[in-house]
């Protein structure tokens, strides 16, 4: 069974080469790939991931040089991945890559069809706001408010709508057109899959700040509303699909 590790790219040279270095020292080789999905960096990354794995075939970097956006990357990458299992995560590393083994495996064993880091579990801490900007800082007191009001609307026992760190088993998700933006998309598979009536496990991690470079979820107030407004639409779409129907 191979898995495969989705890393949509954006001006991530600082970081992207020592997380592939991190996956590869906890995944076996042979048993995963790691697909580096770029929206043709400004500052290099795929020429970072080109130079540093072109003797490591199991690293695949994909150029995109006219189509843009992490959701549009995120599909490129569900398309083109041979996986059985297909995982994803931020590379800044707020989410760490050593959980990825045991989220794997909790699927393999038949534990889970789906395993999500979560923030608001026992266990779980989130340092991302420390230090951080108003902006990020109101970020994430309305991410948590957010994420309790979806687990009371839809009345599903699941804590973390937003985590945007997740291993699925790959026939759940290979023809689902994700929809919206960053974040929005996320909640809208999630509701999907559980749908689907998908088994979904929840653990605990630790949140690190990001180690490189600035928040591309909230460089602004403005930006941070804007967001706030498209989470809120995505809510109301799926109630709808709750109460209704499609």
């Amino acid at each position: 069974m191979i898995a495969s590790i989705l890393l949509p790219t954006l001006n991530e040279k600082e970081n992207i080469v020592l997380l592939i270095k991190k996956i590869t020292g906890v995944l076996e080789r042979g048993t995963f790939e790691i697909l580096v999905i770029d929206d043709n960096s400004p500052d290099g990354t795929f020429a970072a991931v080109v130079e540093h794995f072109r003797d490591f075939p199991e690293v695949q970097p994909l150029l995109r040089e006219t189509e843009q956006g992490f959701r549009s990357a995120l599909q490129a990458g569900i398309h083109r991945c041979r996986g059985n299992i297909v995982a994803w995560m931020d590379t800044d590393f707020s989410h760490p890559p050593e959980l990825l083994p045991q989220m794997i495996r909790l699927i393999q064993q038949g534990q889970a069809d789906a395993v999500v880091p979560s923030r608001f579990i026992p266990g779980s801490r989130d340092f991302t706001g420390r230090n951080a900007s108003l902006p990020v800082k109101f970020q994430k007191m309305s991410s948590g408010l957010l994420n309790r009001v979806l687990k009371k609307l839809f009345g599903v026992e699941f804590n973390d709508w937003t985590s945007g760190y997740i291993a699925v088993r790959a026939p759940l998700i290979k023809d689902h057109a994700l929809q919206g933006v960053y974040g929005e998309y996320f909640i809208e598979m999630l509701y999907s899959l559980f749908e689907k009536k998908a088994r979904i496990v929840e653990v605990p991690y630790v949140s690190e700040p990001r180690r490189f470079g600035s928040s591309k979820t909230a460089p602004s107030l403005p930006g941070l509303l804007k967001k706030g407004a498209g989470y809120l639409f995505m809510t109301f779409r799926l109630l709808k699909r709750h109460f209704v129907g499609k």
